[in-house]
């Protein structure tokens, strides 16, 4: 139980994630995003801490599919789901050592 409600849990914050801080004209919050979503990966995999966790990432890219490319006037941007496919190839080994660092402590 305590999973689901984590895993549900890390799928809001990153639908917020998804449709505050990266669907945004000003692009600046770059530097603090990518720390904040690097430990959420990390604990998003501690907390759930079960091997099905590691498709979390590929859930929130099926989230972003709706919010089309960011609005960027200057260039054409990528579509956000495009840009978390790429973001997902780092974000599934990150929360696959969350849980393996939950299992590791379950041990000790």
């Amino acid at each position: 139980m305590t999973s689901r409600l984590s895993a549900l849990g890390y799928l809001a914050l990153m639908t917020l994630v998804v449709y505050g801080a990266m669907n945004r004209e000003d692009q600046s919050s770059g530097g603090w995003l990518l720390v904040v979503l690097v430990v959420v990966q990390l604990a998003a995999g501690f907390l759930v801490g079960r091997w099905w966790a590691i498709l979390l990432p590929l859930l929130v890219v099926v989230i972003s599919v709706p919010a089309g490319p960011p609005p960027i006037t200057t260039e054409e941007p990528f579509p956000i789901w495009f840009v978390l496919s790429f973001l997902s190839l780092f974000a599934i080994p990150l929360v696959g050592l969350g849980v393996v660092s939950r299992r590791t402590l379950r041990r000790i």
